[in-house]
């Protein structure tokens, strides 16, 4: 699962709240996308809420990687206007 709230400027809305349902109901591997600017708040709001989350920063190759990849996407924007939704992909946007 990918998660990303604000392009990853926070940790927050409605991404983050499904997030913690995931958590609870165990099974998934969740990535959270994070700017590099804002690396170390969001680093320090994962561990302080004991999240059980991987941290993967906005723009790089690892994040296309998830991005590509990852089975669910969860955004409360919008994913990079290069991104196209394979058809086994569940995209999930909170946006309104």
């Amino acid at each position: 699962v990918l998660i990303e709230s604000f392009h990853g400027k926070q940790i927050t809305d409605s991404p983050y709240y499904i997030m913690k349902e995931l958590l609870k109901r165990g099974g998934y591997e969740i990535y959270v996308t994070s700017t590099r600017d804002a690396w170390a708040d969001n680093k320090k709001f994962i561990k302080d809420n004991n999240l059980k989350v991987k941290m993967i920063q906005l723009g790089t190759t690892k994040y296309y990687k998830i991005l590509a990849t990852a089975k669910y996407l969860v955004n409360n924007v919008s994913f990079p206007l290069c991104f196209l939704t394979r058809d086994e992909q569940v995209y999930l946007n909170t946006w309104h």
